[in-house]
């Protein structure tokens, strides 16, 4: 069974329907990234491993941040952030 945690980051109370609505507006493109998003971190791992991403980050300003790991490995974490314009880049 696979799993995968979403954070939604807001800066106060008040603020948070707001945070949860945008977050909820990116959600399918953000999914839609995860296999480029997999693709790059397994590239970056090398030695022919296979990361899943088993987090999203979504930050106030609608930045990501994907946390992605071999299914084998409880410590070593590559992340990979999506600007608030969609570009993917290492963090």
């Amino acid at each position: 069974m696979g799993r995968m945690l979403v954070w939604v980051f807001y800066l106060d109370r008040e603020d948070r329907l707001s945070r949860l609505s945008m977050a909820n507006s990116i959600f399918p493109a953000l999914l839609a990234e995860i296999p480029k998003v997999e693709v790059m971190a397994s590239k970056l791992a090398g030695n022919g491993q296979y990361l899943q991403v088993i987090g999203i980050s979504i930050k106030p300003d609608g930045s990501t941040r994907y946390s992605c790991r071999h299914e084998d490995d409880d410590e070593n974490e590559i992340h990979i952030v999506r600007t608030g314009d969609g570009r993917l880049m290492l963090l």
